[in-house]
Parts: C-alpha cells; structure tokens; sequence
C-alpha cells in the first residue's frame, strides 16, 4: 500500500506529528517549507529514496529546492511504503540500542526484513511518485538513494539474498559483539574503525549468519548494505559508500578502505564487500544490467536515469539541512533521537568510543562526524499517549491547555526533553566543541512543549528546520551535484 503525503500512514506518533499543526509558543524558524506541487519551468525533478526502519519513502524535487530561499526544500511529489518487517516467533523483549551512552532502553526484540520485499517496497514508492510527476509534466532525471545503517542484505552469486536480512535493532548479535571484543578486541577496533564494538553493526550480522545459517553463509558472496541493495536493483552494480561502509565495523575510517587487518582477524574474505566509493558517486543507471534491466518497468523511471548512493538517513539529512562544518549539530528526533555532530578529522584513542561515541564518514567531502542518540526518544510519547487512551490532538490540547492527565503528559515531555539535552551536551563536551550550531529537524519538532522545553535546558539557540523529509532531500541533493542539476 502506497500513501500519498500529507495522509498519515501508521498512526505513530512521528508520522501524525508530521502531518498535524504545530502545538505550542511560536518559535524562530530556519525557512519552514509546507508540502505542495510546485510548478516550475524546468519539467524536471531529483528523487531521495530512503529506505528506513519504518517506512519506506520516496520525494521529488525540482533543481530550484536546493537553492536557498523561499523554495529550499520545496517537494514536488512524495509517497511513503511502510517498511515490511517480520518478527521472528518467540521473540521476547530486550535491551538493545544505538551508539549510545544513555541509559537501555526496551525496544522489540527481533526484526527481519525480506529483501525482495524491501524491493518491493522501494519500487511502489518510487512509482506512485513518479505517476504523480508525470500527471504534472515532470520527469525523474536523477536518483540518490540512502537508507538506515548496519542492516544488510547477503547475496549470492545470482543476486539473490541467501538469509533475510537482520534488523539493526535486532539483538541476536549480542553473542557476536562479545566474540568479537575477546578475539579482537574493543581498543583495537575502535583504533581502526572509530567506533566501539557493538552488537548494531553489520559484520556482527554476518558472523551471526556464519554460526547459525552455515548454508547460507556458505552460498553468500556479497554483502550490500539497504541503500546498496536498492542500487543493486535499480542498476545492478554493487556497490557501498564510505558513510555507510562506516557502520559495518570494518572501515579503515582513516584510510577510508575495508581493514584487511579485522577481516583477517573474523575471518571474513575481502571480496565479501562492495567496492567503495565517495558518497554522491553516480553508481550506475537504470536498465543497466542484471536485475537493473527489470527496473524501468517496475518503478517507472527512464531506462539511463543515474543512480547515486547517498550514505546513511541521518548522514543524508544533515547534508541535506547543511550540518556540514565542524560544530554543526543536527538533532532528529524521531521515534528515537539521533544526534550529529560534524568534526574535521576523527579521533582514534578511544576517548569518544569509549564514552559509547561511534564515528563515521559523513556524505559531504572531507568531513567526518560524531553520533550518539537514545534509542527511544520520542517514541515514549506514543507509549504514554496509547496508555492514557489519547489520540494525538487530544495529547497535545492537554499538553499545552492542560487537563485531567496533564501531569502525566508533562512528565514524559520533560523527560524527553532532558534526557536528550543530557545527552547532546556530553556529545559537545566529549568531542570539545567551542562553537556549536544546533539544528532540529524530524517529527517531534512538531510538537512545540517539547521543543520550548528543550530550549529552556539549552544553553544555545536552537533552531528548527522547515524540511519535512530531510533524509530524501540530502539524498536528492547529493544525486542533484553529481548530474550539475544543484544550483
């Protein structure tokens, strides 16, 4: 099922915060973009896809949205799949999180996705847009594809996927994230790949494929990360990102090359990896061969329309706000909440992986950046509000108005809002920031309380960017440089 923006998909709390009003005092606002059909003269438009843990969505913009002024940002078509997740039978609940130091969190236990229906997915959204594109004279002359990290999908030989693929969530891996801290080691690892030895990681998945589905393993060939595979199908070529590539655990962040060093230590071969390339590089077209050739057809897109990979969702997206000088801090709160923070060179002493600090490389060049989040941020709302029987509004008059269950609703605000300031401020004191930019984006910016209450622990200005779908929009953006679409 393919929803067409501003309808609500799921009923979470992000998706109907996205399509409501803004509650609350009125705040200073980076330019705020509201959904609409822009018509321009120009007849083309560049895609974002972004394959997330929840949904699956697909945004056009014309080439003036990436030129700053009244239409940064501006969408011209834009359609949402929800992510189709299995759960595997007997799954109980665990604890399981991001690179975070903040306190567990309880969050489902076990995911998988299929990936023929994750392709699926990907190609109805694709082509609800490009229909909508076409109904008003536009056509798709680029795509940039991102996704979430650390999920990946095993191929073999033929393409296809051996094992389904291993929901970043999933804590199944928590035996191989031991394994791997006794026979590797934590510093080790973190002094070459920059982050800390956590289940979350793809080449964890692999190893928990390796001990539990030998078959499988022994048939794999390639392991593509989602927005690779989304690629893979569109173009069929294969091949990864160094943003991505960075939430495998087996970068060499500083010499951006797979570490022969970690692989020979797991015991994994090279050729198992994708070819690394820079974000933003045009990876192949559509129609260009093996299941790429099926393309056209299913998505609608022109046979020779280039395809670019566009890193990781929250990397794409600070791109795309233009969080993209060290010191710039993007805070995306969403079901969780991720924090961003760029810097100039990465650290390898393990102060940062230390403190549960993971690091990576960011899409826009010649920058790296530092991330930690809470695994449950806003997404404890929904839980109280399905708790106290109330539908989004109704949460939000009490919340601002007041009510019989105010207190309750105030408190759960409020602790969203500490928790998080807590830990953006290690963020900045731990990577020894002076200056600091700090931008908001995601569902929860739509909830005013919380963002004012944010601001009175903050001791900086924040500032709220208008960009409903920001992962799509850098996506876009960085497929727009690679055509010379980009104004």
């Amino acid at each position: 099922m393919v929803v067409q923006f501003p309808a609500s998909v799921t009923g979470s709390w992000w998706s109907a915060a996205a399509n409501a009003p803004r509650y609350g005092p009125p705040l200073v606002l980076a330019p705020v973009v509201s959904y609409c059909r822009t018509v321009t003269s120009s007849g083309v438009a560049v895609l974002g896809l972004d394959v997330g843990t929840t949904g699956i969505k697909a945004v056009a913009f014309s080439p003036e949205s990436f030129v700053a002024g009244d239409g940064f940002g501006r969408e011209l078509a834009a359609a949402i799949v929800p992510t189709p997740t299995r759960r595997p039978s007997g799954a109980t609940r665990s604890t399981a999180q991001r690179d975070s130091s903040a306190d567990d969190v309880l969050v489902d236990a076990g995911g998988e996705f299929v990936a023929d229906e994750m392709w699926d997915a990907s190609a109805s959204a694709i082509r609800s847009v490009v229909d909508q594109l076409a109904a008003t004279g536009f056509r798709v002359v680029g795509v940039g594809v991102t996704s979430m990290g650390e999920a990946g999908a095993p191929l073999d030989a033929n393409g296809q996927a051996t094992h389904p693929i291993i929901a970043w969530f999933d804590p199944r891996t928590e035996p191989q994230a031991r394994w791997w801290s006794k026979q590797v080691g934590d510093e080790r690892t973190a002094a070459i790949t920059g982050i800390p030895v956590r289940p979350v990681f793809g080449m964890m998945k692999l190893l928990w494929i390796r001990q539990n589905a030998p078959d499988a393993y022994a048939r794999t060939v390639k392991w593509l990360n989602m927005a690779d595979y989304a690629v893979f199908r569109l173009t069929g070529q294969q091949a990864t990102d160094y943003c991505l590539a960075s939430r495998t655990q087996a970068l060499d962040l500083q010499r951006r090359e797979w570490s022969t060093e970690l692989l020979d230590a797991i015991d994994v071969p090279l050729s198992v990896l994708a070819d690394l390339v820079p974000s933003g590089t045009v990876i192949g077209r559509v129609g260009d061969r093996g299941p790429g050739q099926e393309a056209a057809a299913t998505t609608g897109l022109e046979v020779g329309c280039p395809v670019v990979l566009a890193g990781q969702d929250h990397v794409a997206a600070a791109h795309g706000l233009g969080v993209t000088e060290p010191g710039d801090l993007l805070d995306s709160i969403g079901t969780a909440e991720a924090l961003f923070m760029v810097t100039e060179q990465p650290e390898f002493d393990g102060h940062l992986s230390g403190l549960g600090i993971g690091q990576g490389a960011h899409v826009t060049p010649n920058r790296t950046y530092a991330m930690t989040g809470l695994a449950n941020g806003g997404g404890r709302i929904d839980t109280v509000r399905r708790h106290l029987d109330l539908d989004w509004d109704e949460f939000m008059d009490q919340a601002v108005n007041g009510g019989p269950q105010n207190s309750e609703i105030s408190s759960v605000i409020d602790e969203i809002a500490r928790s998080g300031q807590n830990a953006l401020e290690r963020l900045v004191e731990a990577v020894g920031a002076s200056q600091v930019r700090h931008l908001l984006t995601g569902g929860g910016t739509r909830n005013g309380v919380l963002i004012e209450r944010k601001q009175s622990l903050s001791r900086r200005p924040l500032h709220v960017m208008g960009v409903e779908e920001a992962s799509c929009f850098g996506a876009a953006a960085l497929a727009a440089t690679a055509i010379d679409l980009a104004g």
